[in-house]
């Protein structure tokens, strides 16, 4: 199936009710598709085309539908349920959430939902779930032989309350209402059978269920990872209701979800799982997905399936804060970066600025008045160079990675915690993805709520970013990998919270000392902790090593002299352990020397460049597939640069293209690497082809 109809989508977000208002409708569309456009998101809002109670009018989305087909364009509709009609909580008032301090969370408007109503009802209200599957139904009946309908995004950005409590502390997480809290406690029954097991984790003596209360702070751990996971399940159970009751009336279109990547979403407050949001999804989007990270995050959780940028946020601002005047090499990367990593479709956010509440006049690609902007004119330009070369750049993909990162949601709880903030799990899963960016490393990454051994097997190495907290299940498939002859990188404190509810007495926990040859002799605290002569860093904790294995080898030591990093022979395999937090120290800092420490390791492990680049910030992504090839070059220096660049293919490409500007670079063979050189703006991208089909030498 091809799921995106040979096309590559490229667009904007259209229509939130009220906006824009009827009368720019025709125009706006004219425009679009004059100007290139191929595909426009509008919304279907519960709050909006469910006014009164068992009254539906969709005459809004009746018209924009039509005038999309009459301009050729597709259409993505998106169903908004964040914003519910005041008839629903005036008849079910229990339905809203309530807060942990017990305060009710009042629905209301926000700058995102002008029309109130927001965040909609506990999504574990009966009625409220019964009454968003009729509207489902309905949309999906109404529209599913429409001819402008494309894509069903089933929600838009998933989230527990739409950003109402987002940035919370404890006090504030939701909810707390009778129907969750009933609810939580029959979902525990099933993970854990009996109250005797419960309390085993938990270290408690409930006699039933039925006294189980939900945690109403951070001090300890278990209890509210079951808690916050409990609400990821009830997410992705929503987005479940949301899809079957689109396939019930059309199996034709395809259905997504976008979601918004961390560190702006967390598992403690959004509780959104995006890795198995994607398993239900025929495709898969985000929003904020300009930046390598985000563009990583999300087709690693797609899990191979076809990924689209749903919402760019190119012109972001407020009322008192108007947008910076972008340029063209801003807008690329805004293209560029996504399209190295294999998505497929780019939609603005969005077409006229918004004209309501706290976000007008932002966000826009044209002006207020519907004119256009030079940053419009850029999207035109872009978009028309993709559509020329479509046919190769629909066909490739990225090189497969030979490295994963760990990523983990019961570790991200427990960080929030601790903390009161996801700053440290984040801050090192960020800091890895980069340093191995910056590397010109390929990288996937994994969920440990979602491991599976045969997937293990596809990479060279793993690396472990501030694993805290970890399942015995993870720590032991982690074993047999390397057992198995992979290659395991952990930084410091190798699972010294287990989901046994009990601190390790010392990390490595689960006797994992047997794997990497060495336990945490004595913690010490710092900001930036040198590691010896190789000049690298890690951050906030010098975990010092005792060696209790003969094949362990130290090869990094604190300035102290205490050993901080070793390697020890387990099986087929080796496991490395770094005694402190190199990656959160990249995030923070970019030190080129940590960089080189972690690449260095990870060249021993035999997980090398598919690209290089001799200026170091130069990143160079290769796609290919059925014969056909793409470069794209990302600039991150503050400076234009001309740089030589090598890609490691058997392919005999002999030049490529740049589809904005038509220069052509020619390629020479050497030593294994096609080689050429490049010419590169400041903070740019830019994007190759090779022209025609290409063979291999």
């Amino acid at each position: 199936m091809d799921i995106l109809n040979g096309i590559i989508p490229f667009g904007s977000q259209y229509y939130r009710a009220p906006t824009p208002t009827p009368e720019k409708w025709e125009r706006d569309l004219c425009e679009m598709s004059k100007n290139g456009f191929n595909t426009i998101k509008i919304w279907a809002q519960w709050g909006w085309n469910n006014p009164s109670e068992g009254v539906y009018d969709f005459s809004d989305v009746d018209t924009l539908m039509d005038l999309a087909h009459k301009y050729n364009l597709k259409v993505i509709l998106n169903i908004i349920f964040d914003c519910a009609p005041e008839w629903f909580y005036v008849k079910y008032p229990e339905s809203i959430m309530k807060h942990a301090d017990g305060t009710l969370l009042y629905p209301r408007t926000v700058g995102h939902r002008s029309i109130g109503g927001t965040p909609g009802p506990c999504y574990h209200h009966g009625p409220g779930a019964n009454i968003r599957k009729e509207f489902t139904e309905l949309v999906a009946g109404r529209y599913r032989d429409h001819p402008a309908m494309y894509i069903w995004d089933l929600w838009n950005e998933p989230e527990l309350t739409s950003g109402v409590a987002r940035d919370v502390g404890v006090d504030k997480l939701v909810c707390y209402c009778d129907d969750s809290i009933r609810l939580f406690r029959e979902w525990l029954l099933s993970k854990y059978g009996s109250v005797d097991r419960l309390n085993e984790i938990w270290h408690r003596r409930y006699n039933s269920f039925d006294e189980v209360p939900p945690p109403r702070n951070g001090s300890t751990f278990n209890d509210m990872i079951d808690w916050r996971m409990f609400f990821a399940e009830t997410l992705t159970g929503e987005l479940k209701l949301r899809a079957d009751a689109i396939k019930a009336h059309d199996t034709t279109h395809p259905v997504m979800t976008h979601v918004v990547p961390m560190p702006y979403f967390n598992m403690a407050t959004a509780c959104c799982d995006d890795f198995a949001m994607a398993e239900l999804c025929d495709l898969f989007g985000n929003s904020l997905g300009s930046v390598p990270f985000a563009a990583s995050w999300t087709t690693s959780a797609a899990a191979g399936k076809t990924c689209i940028n749903s919402e760019i946020h190119a012109m972001g601002g407020s009322t008192l804060n108007p947008p910076a005047i972008p340029t063209f090499d801003e807008f690329k990367r805004h293209i560029f970066i996504p399209l190295a990593r294999g998505i497929k479709g780019f939609v603005f956010w969005q077409y006229r600025p918004e004209s309501l509440g706290l976000e007008s006049p932002a966000w826009g690609l044209t002006d207020s008045k519907g004119a256009m902007t030079d940053w419009y004119r850029y999207s035109i330009d872009i978009n028309d160079a993709i559509q020329k070369h479509k046919d190769v750049l629909l066909e490739v993909m990225p090189q497969s990675a030979e490295v994963a990162i760990l990523a983990c949601h019961k570790n991200q709880i427990f960080d929030f915690c601790c903390t009161g903030n996801i700053s440290l799990s984040y801050g090192s899963l960020a800091g890895i993805q980069a340093l191995l960016y910056d590397a010109n490393i390929n990288a996937d990454i994994i969920c440990a709520e979602h491991l599976a051994p045969e997937e293990l097997k596809k990479y060279k190495a793993i690396y472990c970013p501030f694993p805290y907290y970890m399942a015995e299940s993870t720590a032991f498939m982690l074993k047999e990998y390397v057992k198995n002859g992979g290659i395991l990188i952990s930084e410091a404190f190798f699972a010294a919270y287990k989901d046994d509810g009990y601190h390790s007495p010392s990390a490595p926990g689960f006797g994992m000392d047997e794997l990497f040859g060495v336990c945490e002799a004595r913690v010490l605290k710092g900001e930036y902790i040198e590691l010896g002569a190789e000049g690298a860093k890690g951050m906030k904790y010098q975990e010092e090593l005792d060696v209790t294995s003969d094949s362990a080898k130290i090869f990094a030591r604190f300035q102290n002299g205490a050993p901080a990093a070793a390697e020890n022979g387990y099986g087929e395999g080796k496991a490395i352990f770094i005694g402190t937090l190199p990656a959160l120290c990249y995030h923070h800092t970019k030190d080129a020397n940590t960089l080189n420490f972690v690449t260095s390791i990870l060249g021993g492990c035999g997980a090398m460049p598919y690209a290089h680049c001799t200026n170091p910030k130069v990143r160079v992504d290769m796609l290919t597939g059925k014969g056909r090839a793409a470069v794209v070059f990302n600039n991150s220096a503050d400076k234009p640069v001309r740089t030589g660049f090598g890609l490691c293919t058997e392919m005999d490409l002999g030049s490529i293209t740049d589809i904005l500007t038509g220069q052509t670079i020619a390629l020479e063979r050497e030593n294994g690497y096609l080689r050429g050189k490049i010419s590169i703006k400041a903070n740019s991208c830019s994007c190759f082809v090779a022209n025609g089909r290409v063979g291999s030498i």
